[in-house]
């Protein structure tokens, strides 16, 4: 076995309790390499588990719409922010300006910002230095690890620190593995890495949204 995860599966077409339901998917890898993917449906603990990891703390429709008085308000010290479709565009460099402005504005009020990134590159260096603010590049998020290097650099608590991020299956889930509070923004732009493509459908599916 290569990984197995629970992921909440809506069905609209029926009514009450009756419309979610929690399926195990389980991937293997076969003899000449192939993956598969096994599904099988669960219930009881392992479905409220299922939705507690895949909901997030908190919707924005971008990153500047995060409210930073609420932030403050609610005790916490540091960010970490995502890169790709959440700060900037997919594989772009340019930030647009109300998200730059945030950064900057977050960096002013003495909130402590990361970068936290799946890119392998120096883009994600770059874009760190070029803001003033920590990066950490193949994060391998979901998995803890890029999480707590970010609370090492920002020199806070758990509590105290805060996830934004467009992504379900990286941002959301690495947080909830990790112990933090979690921000879904809705992506950038369409334009995304073919992976991500398709876990997008599965986000749709977990999320209760409709395609296009």
């Amino acid at each position: 076995m290569l990984a197995s995860a629970h992921f909440l599966l809506n069905e609209p077409w029926k009514s009450g309790a009756q419309a979610q339901k929690v399926v195990q998917a389980t991937l293997h890898v076969d003899a000449r390499g192939g993956l598969l993917v096994h599904y099988c449906e669960d219930s009881g603990e392992s479905a409220r588990k299922a939705r507690a990891v895949f909901r997030p703390d908190g919707y924005a429709e971008r990153l500047s719409h995060v409210s930073l008085d609420e932030l403050a308000a609610r005790g916490f010290l540091g960010i970490i922010v995502d890169l790709d479709n959440t700060l900037v565009g997919y594989g772009q460099d340019h930030l647009a300006f109300e998200d730059a402005a945030w950064i900057a504005t977050a960096r002013a009020r003495d909130f402590r910002i990361c970068l936290v990134s799946n890119n392998f590159n120096d883009r994600v260096l770059r874009i760190g230095a070029q803001l003033g603010v920590p990066a950490i590049a193949s994060a391998l998020k979901p998995l803890p690890r890029g999480f707590a290097a970010a609370l090492r650099l920002l020199g806070t608590a758990k509590p105290q620190t805060v996830v934004v991020g467009d992504q379900l299956f990286t941002d959301v889930l690495g947080a909830k593995l990790s112990g933090l509070h979690s921000i879904l923004t809705e992506p950038l732009v369409a334009h995304d890495w073919l992976g991500t493509r398709l876990l997008r459908l599965l986000e749709r599916v977990l999320l209760g949204r409709k395609s296009g």
